[in-house]
């Protein structure tokens, strides 16, 4: 209980200490910042490029709606990678360790966590049930719109298709926040 506060009252000192300005996402107009964190897993089916999927989003958004952008957080100096991350409105990025930038999001905004649905692993022996590496941690960052969609099916055109409707939905909220 009250996780969602302290994980936003940590997300803020770190950002403060970090000298970068704390600004609602509401601040923000068009075109919105849309960042797929590319290799943020470096395990099997979570070890993406985002590929397929940025290049369904910008086909299917103009650049008057987004800035469509995919960065290896690991090659960004922490600095660099907080203020993009608090300068975005959407995120996407696959469970596991880089799956954490996604902490400095700003009020209001959305992350997008792939996740393997068989994937989980105890005690070094698969159980073929999803692997949620990060599911506690997010669905309690009460300041987030959290989605998790499957690595299954990330790569067909079904879900593509949810990919950017998710997206093109979240945008609205935003718009209408």
């Amino acid at each position: 209980m009250g996780r969602g506060p302290v994980l936003y009252a940590f997300r803020n000192y770190m950002m403060r200490n970090l000298q970068l300005p704390i600004q609602p996402l509401t601040s923000q107009q068009a075109p919105y910042n849309v960042v797929f964190s590319k290799f943020s897993s470096q395990s099997g089916k979570r070890r993406t490029g985002f590929e397929k999927q940025l290049k369904a989003v910008e086909k299917e958004f103009s650049s008057n709606e987004i800035n469509a952008t995919a960065r290896v957080m690991q090659h960004m100096s922490l600095h660099d990678q907080v203020k993009m991350a608090s300068e975005a409105a959407v995120w996407v990025t696959s469970c596991g360790g880089g799956a954490v930038t996604a902490t400095f999001l700003p009020r209001g905004s959305s992350v997008i966590i792939y996740y393997d649905p068989k994937g989980s692993i105890v005690r070094n022996r698969a159980r073929n049930t999803p692997a949620r590496l990060d599911w506690d941690l997010f669905n309690h960052m009460s300041y987030l719109r959290v989605h998790w969609l499957p690595t299954t099916t990330m790569n067909t055109p079904e879900g593509l298709k949810v990919l950017t409707q998710l997206i093109r939905s979240e945008l609205h909220v935003i718009e209408h926040q």
